[in-house]
């Protein structure tokens, strides 16, 4: 319900030692990362968090729906490689050079997209 409404300022108000975990993690996959510019690692990191998130919520409503779903090993399992493949892909071209063309000042978007 969070992510449908938008309501990222109940992430943003939390104490540091509610957000620190998080932050932490963000910082360890990070390490993980090398080949990915930095500035990219967080968003990267954010956006498979949130994807996490929607797929757990989407087999929830199937399920609830009396959908089929996949037994819940496989989708744990495909979701992790999924997720994997996704932060380890490589930077493109288009998008290095727009990264250094982008301000250097502007701040570094939310940990929960």
């Amino acid at each position: 319900m969070l992510q449908q409404y938008g309501r990222r300022d109940v992430f943003e108000r939390l104490p540091a030692e509610r957000s620190k975990p998080t932050t932490d993690f963000v910082e360890r996959i990070g390490t993980l990362l090398p080949g990915i510019p930095k500035p990219m690692r967080g968003h990267r990191v954010a956006q498979a968090l949130a994807f996490g998130v929607h797929a757990a919520a989407e087999l929830e409503r199937a399920r609830t729906h009396g959908g089929q779903v996949l037994p819940f090993a496989v989708h744990v399992g495909d979701l992790l490689d999924s997720l994997v493949g996704f932060l380890q892909a490589p930077v493109s071209a288009a998008t290095t050079s727009a990264l250094g063309e982008s301000d250097p000042g502007r701040s570094v978007p939310p940990l929960h997209p």
